[in-house]
Protein backbone atom coordinates (compact mmCIF):
# COMPACT_ATOMS: atom_id res chain seq x y z
CA UNK A 1 0.00 0.00 0.00
CA UNK A 2 2.39 2.46 0.92
CA UNK A 3 4.69 1.60 -2.60
CA UNK A 4 1.32 2.96 -4.07
CA UNK A 5 1.18 5.93 -2.35
CA UNK A 6 4.79 6.60 -3.12
CA UNK A 7 4.73 6.55 -6.69
CA UNK A 8 1.22 8.25 -7.04
CA UNK A 9 3.16 11.07 -4.39
CA UNK A 10 5.82 10.55 -7.13
CA UNK A 11 4.12 10.91 -10.08
CA UNK A 12 1.95 14.21 -8.85
CA UNK A 13 5.43 15.63 -7.99
CA UNK A 14 7.03 14.89 -11.48
CA UNK A 15 3.44 16.36 -13.17
CA UNK A 16 4.06 19.54 -11.07
CA UNK A 17 7.47 20.02 -12.22
CA UNK A 18 6.55 19.75 -15.41
CA UNK A 19 3.75 21.72 -15.71
CA UNK A 20 6.25 24.13 -13.71
CA UNK A 21 8.86 24.08 -16.31
CA UNK A 22 6.00 24.26 -19.72
CA UNK A 23 4.65 27.15 -17.45
CA UNK A 24 7.85 28.87 -17.16
CA UNK A 25 8.90 28.12 -21.00
CA UNK A 26 5.63 29.51 -21.78
CA UNK A 27 6.04 32.85 -19.87
CA UNK A 28 9.59 33.13 -21.66
CA UNK A 29 8.24 32.76 -24.59
CA UNK A 30 5.38 35.34 -23.50
CA UNK A 31 8.28 37.95 -22.44
CA UNK A 32 10.51 37.49 -25.30
CA UNK A 33 7.40 37.85 -27.86
CA UNK A 34 6.29 41.17 -25.56
CA UNK A 35 9.91 42.60 -25.80
CA UNK A 36 9.99 42.13 -29.30
CA UNK A 37 7.25 43.86 -30.30
CA UNK A 38 7.91 46.88 -27.79
CA UNK A 39 11.62 47.32 -29.46
CA UNK A 40 9.84 46.95 -33.08
CA UNK A 41 7.98 50.26 -32.23
CA UNK A 42 10.93 51.66 -30.72
CA UNK A 43 12.86 51.16 -33.81
CA UNK A 44 10.59 53.11 -35.86
CA UNK A 45 10.11 56.00 -33.44
CA UNK A 46 6.74 55.02 -31.97
CA UNK A 47 7.86 56.06 -28.49
CA UNK A 48 4.20 56.43 -27.27
CA UNK A 49 3.15 53.01 -28.97
CA UNK A 50 5.73 51.63 -26.54
CA UNK A 51 5.18 53.34 -23.35
CA UNK A 52 0.97 52.76 -23.44
CA UNK A 53 0.89 49.57 -24.79
CA UNK A 54 4.55 47.48 -23.95
CA UNK A 55 4.61 49.74 -20.41
CA UNK A 56 6.33 46.54 -18.43
CA UNK A 57 8.98 46.31 -21.13
CA UNK A 58 12.57 47.63 -21.34
CA UNK A 59 12.31 49.66 -24.22
CA UNK A 60 9.30 51.89 -22.57
CA UNK A 61 11.87 53.26 -20.20
CA UNK A 62 14.12 53.92 -23.44
CA UNK A 63 10.84 55.53 -24.55
CA UNK A 64 10.18 57.55 -21.84
CA UNK A 65 13.72 58.86 -22.09
CA UNK A 66 13.42 59.47 -25.75
CA UNK A 67 9.65 61.42 -25.44
CA UNK A 68 11.62 63.50 -22.63
CA UNK A 69 14.58 64.55 -24.54
CA UNK A 70 12.53 65.57 -27.63
CA UNK A 71 10.21 67.41 -25.53
CA UNK A 72 13.49 69.09 -23.70
CA UNK A 73 15.06 69.79 -27.40
CA UNK A 74 11.73 71.32 -28.30
CA UNK A 75 11.66 73.74 -25.47
CA UNK A 76 8.51 72.17 -23.78
CA UNK A 77 10.25 71.74 -20.20
CA UNK A 78 6.75 70.78 -18.61
CA UNK A 79 6.32 68.36 -20.91
CA UNK A 80 9.46 66.46 -20.56
CA UNK A 81 9.89 66.42 -16.88
CA UNK A 82 7.11 63.89 -16.20
CA UNK A 83 8.75 61.90 -18.87
CA UNK A 84 12.08 61.94 -17.17
CA UNK A 85 10.59 61.58 -13.69
CA UNK A 86 8.97 58.43 -14.58
CA UNK A 87 11.97 56.52 -16.15
CA UNK A 88 13.53 57.29 -13.37
CA UNK A 89 11.31 56.44 -10.59
CA UNK A 90 10.74 52.93 -12.35
CA UNK A 91 11.74 49.91 -10.68
CA UNK A 92 12.95 48.48 -14.22
CA UNK A 93 15.22 51.43 -14.73
CA UNK A 94 19.14 50.65 -14.50
CA UNK A 95 21.04 52.71 -12.32
CA UNK A 96 23.11 54.92 -14.97
CA UNK A 97 19.47 55.27 -16.41
CA UNK A 98 18.27 56.58 -13.04
CA UNK A 99 20.97 58.80 -13.56
CA UNK A 100 20.82 59.77 -16.50
CA UNK A 101 17.19 60.79 -16.08
CA UNK A 102 17.71 62.39 -12.64
CA UNK A 103 20.37 64.50 -14.66
CA UNK A 104 17.82 65.22 -17.19
CA UNK A 105 15.01 66.31 -14.66
CA UNK A 106 17.09 68.74 -13.27
CA UNK A 107 18.07 70.48 -16.56
CA UNK A 108 14.29 70.66 -17.16
CA UNK A 109 13.52 72.04 -13.99
CA UNK A 110 16.51 74.76 -14.39
CA UNK A 111 15.50 75.94 -17.42
CA UNK A 112 11.82 75.99 -16.68
CA UNK A 113 12.89 78.10 -13.52
CA UNK A 114 13.24 76.17 -10.76
CA UNK A 115 16.44 75.63 -9.73
CA UNK A 116 15.65 74.41 -6.16
CA UNK A 117 13.95 71.58 -7.30
CA UNK A 118 17.41 71.06 -9.51
CA UNK A 119 19.51 71.65 -6.76
CA UNK A 120 17.76 68.76 -4.25
CA UNK A 121 17.91 66.32 -7.50
CA UNK A 122 21.61 67.04 -8.32
CA UNK A 123 22.51 66.61 -4.17
CA UNK A 124 20.73 64.00 -3.83
CA UNK A 125 22.34 62.14 -6.98
CA UNK A 126 25.86 63.06 -6.48
CA UNK A 127 25.72 61.24 -3.12
CA UNK A 128 24.21 57.68 -4.71
CA UNK A 129 26.73 55.21 -4.60
CA UNK A 130 24.75 53.95 -7.97
CA UNK A 131 26.11 57.07 -9.58
CA UNK A 132 29.21 56.11 -11.18
CA UNK A 133 29.80 59.72 -12.75
CA UNK A 134 29.46 61.81 -9.40
CA UNK A 135 31.42 64.46 -10.57
CA UNK A 136 29.34 65.34 -13.73
CA UNK A 137 26.60 65.83 -11.17
CA UNK A 138 28.68 68.35 -9.05
CA UNK A 139 29.26 70.05 -12.15
CA UNK A 140 25.49 69.81 -12.77
CA UNK A 141 25.19 71.41 -9.23
CA UNK A 142 27.82 74.02 -9.28
CA UNK A 143 26.23 75.05 -12.44
CA UNK A 144 22.81 75.27 -10.27
CA UNK A 145 24.30 76.89 -7.54
CA UNK A 146 25.21 79.58 -10.35
CA UNK A 147 21.99 80.04 -11.47
CA UNK A 148 20.48 80.59 -7.66
CA UNK A 149 23.54 83.55 -7.38
CA UNK A 150 24.90 81.50 -4.11
CA UNK A 151 28.37 81.72 -5.94
CA UNK A 152 30.22 80.70 -2.99
CA UNK A 153 28.90 77.39 -3.06
CA UNK A 154 29.42 77.51 -6.73
CA UNK A 155 33.40 77.99 -6.56
CA UNK A 156 33.72 75.86 -4.17
CA UNK A 157 32.43 73.16 -5.88
CA UNK A 158 34.53 74.04 -9.32
CA UNK A 159 37.27 74.00 -7.34
CA UNK A 160 37.20 71.00 -6.12
CA UNK A 161 36.71 70.22 -9.33
CA UNK A 162 39.20 71.31 -10.97
CA UNK A 163 41.30 70.21 -8.64
CA UNK A 164 39.96 66.62 -8.01
CA UNK A 165 38.49 64.89 -11.10
CA UNK A 166 40.24 62.89 -13.25
CA UNK A 167 38.01 63.59 -16.06
CA UNK A 168 40.02 66.22 -17.94
CA UNK A 169 36.87 67.76 -19.94
CA UNK A 170 35.55 67.88 -16.32
CA UNK A 171 38.35 69.44 -14.89
CA UNK A 172 38.75 71.82 -17.67
CA UNK A 173 35.61 73.19 -17.49
CA UNK A 174 35.18 73.78 -14.04
CA UNK A 175 38.56 75.63 -14.11
CA UNK A 176 36.89 77.86 -16.98
CA UNK A 177 33.85 78.57 -14.97
CA UNK A 178 35.71 79.33 -11.56
CA UNK A 179 38.17 81.71 -13.36
CA UNK A 180 35.08 83.20 -15.28
CA UNK A 181 33.37 83.51 -11.74
CA UNK A 182 36.52 85.43 -9.88
CA UNK A 183 37.17 87.49 -12.89
CA UNK A 184 33.11 88.98 -13.05
CA UNK A 185 32.50 89.18 -9.52
CA UNK A 186 35.32 91.63 -8.65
Amino acid sequence: MEIKNYKKQSLILVSLFLFGLSSWGGYRMYTSHYESKASELFQQSKFTDVVSHYPRSQMAILALMSLGQKAFEDGHYEEAIPYYSSARSSKRSSPIVKVGATHQLALAYLKKGNPSEAEKLLEEISKDSANKIPDYSKILLARTYEVQGDLEKAKTLYKNLSEGTTLYSLREEAKERLNWLEKNQK
